[in-house]
């Protein structure tokens, strides 16, 4: 990945595994970074090894919590050039799943 301080992107799941490795390579090559972690401790964990990242906390199970991260990523970014989402835990995948099945939407 070459450094590129246009692109400004937004990473779900930062907290840890697959989504904090996404956000730190997009950081590390000079994106913008927003992310969203579940927990106070995740985000400021993933932060402050990443000067210069921000985020917010969201469950992208809510959908108003996501609008906020949302909200707050453009703030801080000023624009989205990328998005990345990363797979959900077990429990929440099954959750979706099920919910978009039951309303007919799935």
């Amino acid at each position: 990945m070459t450094s590129d301080t246009s692109q400004a992107v937004m990473v779900t799941g930062a907290g840890r595994s697959i989504g904090r490795a996404v956000a730190e390579r997009f950081h590390a090559a000079g994106a913008r970074v927003h992310i969203c972690c579940v927990t106070t401790e995740s985000l400021e964990d993933v932060l402050g090894a990443n000067p210069g990242m921000s985020g917010s906390i969201a469950d992208v199970g809510s959908a108003d919590a996501v609008a906020r991260w949302f909200e707050d990523g453009l703030e801080a970014l000023g624009t989205s050039t990328c998005w990345s989402t990363t797979p959900a835990s077990a429990g929440r995948a099954h959750r979706w799943r099920r919910s978009r099945t039951t309303t007919g939407t799935g």
